[in-house]
């Protein structure tokens, strides 16, 4: 542990350059490593469901009647579940808010009415409890609510017999039936409800309020569902002319239609952010060989009394080092409290519940961190230079010479091997050591 305690005083002894390094460091790494986990979440990482590469949004869209997309109908809904080939199921919601008034004060909270088949095309089972039963999806049926994370630790506290726990919802009783996890919604959703439709409202097929979501089979693609759904509308044209006729489905990708809008905004930003680091790794460099000429006499005279190019080397390595590990722990750090932060003030982005400080990048910074032209560049002229000062100056205690590379360098055998020369070395060695 001496050679890094020798390393570590080193740094002491020069606050300037050492705060100077640990500082540009720690911010470069602080908002890269933030910015690396915001980029991550939001566009690199799957969605938090089961196979979520199947996972595709579906709409109804009619180019002959200027409808580029368009909400879905919940009997066209049912037709494609029936008739296509290529889903396993397709569901759909839609946005309700809904008054709360079983507490001591009404609350309005959020709510999306789904339709069946949505929680088991996610795929994604509940924390808490169940989701909804076929007798609580039909009209009439009994009432039963499943709520978000987010509600269920506002309110109740994260209770574990929240299950047993009711709402009135609009008037009407709703059992709590389940708490689902964190991760599958917006912080904006508090709670989903069955959407129970009348038999009269699934017979209106001009009716389009439902937000599709399909899982497709194993094995097919979305332009194969999008030909198979477009064969579906075309089969339902020719049944329902009047409200089917010129329409067909859209089919894409589930995360791009959520984070799509985003993509260009947080690269730009990630790229801003890389940049930054790389100005800050290249500063420390430039500060570091800026030090290394500046101790330009010390280490010629460690390498006078014997010092090896190595120990040299491991001397600049390890200072480095430390400046290193302690700029990557400031960093994380700051990298910690950039998501927390990131977390509370864009609350509305996209799959922020997903939010997690990353330690991936860290060791990344790491390397870019060790400037390696300082490791090898200046030993062999120090050790060069210091020979022949030491050996050809009629005053060893004269300072170190900015020229002394031109000296001519003497042989082996008539000066470092010169009993007077190597007297001459030590006696100059400890002087300057002793001013």
């Amino acid at each position: 542990m001496e050679p890094w305690a020798v390393a570590l005083r080193s740094l002491i002894r020069r606050p300037g350059y050492t705060a100077t390094a640990i500082l540009m460091l720690t911010l470069g790494i602080g908002a890269s490593t933030g910015t690396f986990a915001i980029v991550d979440a939001i566009l690199w990482k799957a969605l938090p469901y089961p196979a979520a590469d199947r996972l595709v949004t579906v709409l109804e869209a009619s180019p002959a009647k200027n409808k580029k997309e368009s909400l879905i109908a919940p009997a066209r809904l049912e037709d494609w579940n029936r008739m296509n080939q290529t889903f396993e199921a397709i569901a759909g919601s839609y946005a309700e808010n809904v008054t709360d008034t079983s507490g001591p004060e009404p609350e309005r909270l959020a709510g999306r009415r789904v339709s069946p088949r949505f929680f088991d095309m996610h795929g994604t089972a509940p924390l808490i409890g169940r989701t909804f039963v076929h007798d609580e999806e039909v009209d009439g049926g009994p009432g039963a609510v499943v709520i978000s994370y987010g509600l269920w630790t506002r309110r109740y506290g994260q209770d574990p017999g929240v299950c047993r726990k009711r709402l009135v919802l609009g008037g009407k009783g709703c059992t709590i039936a389940g708490v689902m996890p964190n991760e599958f919604a917006a912080p904006s959703v508090d709670l989903w409800l069955p959407a129970q439709l009348n038999a009269g409202l699934m017979r209106i097929r001009e009716a389009r309020f439902y937000s599709g979501i399909g899982r497709m089979k194993l094995g097919v693609t979305i332009p194969q569902a999008q030909a198979d759904l477009a064969r579906v509308e075309r089969q339902l044209g020719e049944m329902y002319p009047q409200s089917d006729k010129d329409w067909s489905a859209l089919v894409g990708d589930l995360k791009e239609f959520r984070v799509g809008n985003h993509r260009r905004t947080l690269l730009l930003l990630f790229g801003a952010v890389g940049l930054l680091l790389l100005i800050a790794v290249a500063n420390i460099a430039s500060l570091s060989l800026a030090q290394l000429n500046q101790r330009e006499r010390e280490l010629a005279i460690r390498s006078s009394l014997g010092g090896s190019r190595w120990a040299l080397l491991s001397q600049v390595m390890r200072e480095t080092a430390l400046i290193a590990i302690a700029g990557a722990a400031l960093g994380a750090a700051v990298g910690v409290w950039a998501v927390r932060l990131a977390a509370a003030v864009f609350a509305n982005l996209p799959r922020i519940p997903e939010l997690h400080f990353d330690s991936r990048p860290l060791g990344s910074p790491r390397l870019q961190a060790w400037p390696p032209r300082p490791f090898s560049e200046p030993c062999p002229p120090f050790r060069r230079r210091a020979q022949i000062w030491l050996c050809c100056s009629p005053n060893p205690r004269a300072p170190f010479p900015a020229d002394a590379a031109g000296c001519s360098e003497p042989s082996w055998s008539d000066s470092l091997r010169s009993p007077c020369c190597c007297f001459r070395a030590q006696a100059c060695c400890c002087a300057a050591t002793t001013t």
